[in-house]
């Protein structure tokens, strides 16, 4: 029996020997693993914002130029209206997390603004190319300061006055993409009525 002991514990410091490690003790506690790096909210949410902003481009390509104020019934928003509500929202969606307003043309808050109301005169409006310009660098205007926002900010007040819409700055992205995922599923409505080809 005592030479069977010894063989043991000669395998057992060979065992050593060979993978230059020691085995732990019978019962002693593991190592703690190494916790996986937080999710930053905002990144989330800045990839709903991307994803949703992806369909209106799409959902846009090829409307029709004569078909900017279409509407099936006097309480759809047209094209021209969303696009430019869009640009209006989004420059105040970025004045919470910078708090700062970025300048668009006097009229644009009466015209695209909240409470604002379409009317099917596309000669009410500027054209669609002054509108979409400002759509696109309100866009991207708030996608850039969006992107900054660190996992330790995310939870805090936003820098401008949300009136209680957004609770913090993670969720300024999460109502962003809601807005525009909406308003997006607003113009596929006005597509299928067009008559135009599905974009999904």
């Amino acid at each position: 029996m005592a030479r069977k002991k010894t063989a043991k514990r000669n395998s057992s410091s060979t065992a050593t020997r060979r993978t230059g490690t020691k085995r732990p003790a019978a019962g002693a506690p593991k190592p703690a693993r190494k916790a996986a790096p937080a999710l930053n909210p905002a990144k989330r949410g800045l990839d709903l914002v991307n994803w949703a902003h992806g369909t209106t481009i799409a959902l846009l390509a090829d409307w029709p130029a004569d078909k900017l104020t279409f509407q099936p019934s006097p309480h759809d928003n047209h094209a021209l209206w969303t696009i430019g509500h869009l640009a209006t929202t989004y420059q105040w969606l970025a004045s919470l997390l910078d708090g700062t307003w970025a300048p668009l043309p006097d009229n644009y808050n009466a015209m695209f603004g909240m409470g604002s109301k379409p009317v099917p005169d596309a000669a009410a409006y500027p054209p669609m190319s002054e509108v979409r310009s400002h759509f696109d660098r309100a866009y991207e205007r708030f996608v850039d300061l969006a992107a900054r926002i660190r996992s330790a900010d995310a939870s805090k007040p936003t820098i401008g006055n949300s009136h209680g819409f957004c609770r913090d700055r993670a969720d300024v992205l999460d109502k962003a993409a809601w807005h525009e995922g909406w308003h997006s599923g607003q113009l596929s409505s006005l597509r299928r009525a067009l008559g135009l080809k599905s974009t999904m």
